[in-house]
């Protein structure tokens, strides 16, 4: 499917550069819509540490 080919795309970037953060927004976003939550979860907390803040709706999915 779409979203696992994106969500391959964005592991195999992670590998290469662990910290980026907006990679790890994005996968996390991917993964809440396969419900991987809890995946989608330290993704969007590893983004959220570096700066990148959750939107409301995203928070509220993951409940932070």
């Amino acid at each position: 499917s779409q979203l696992e080919a994106a969500a391959d795309s964005y592991r195999s970037a992670l590998v290469l550069k662990p910290n980026f953060a907006q990679g790890h927004y994005n996968l996390g976003l991917v993964l809440i819509q396969q419900d991987k939550m809890p995946e989608a979860r330290r993704h969007i907390q590893r983004a959220a540490a570096a700066g990148i803040l959750p939107s409301p709706e995203v928070t509220e999915l993951l409940q932070f």
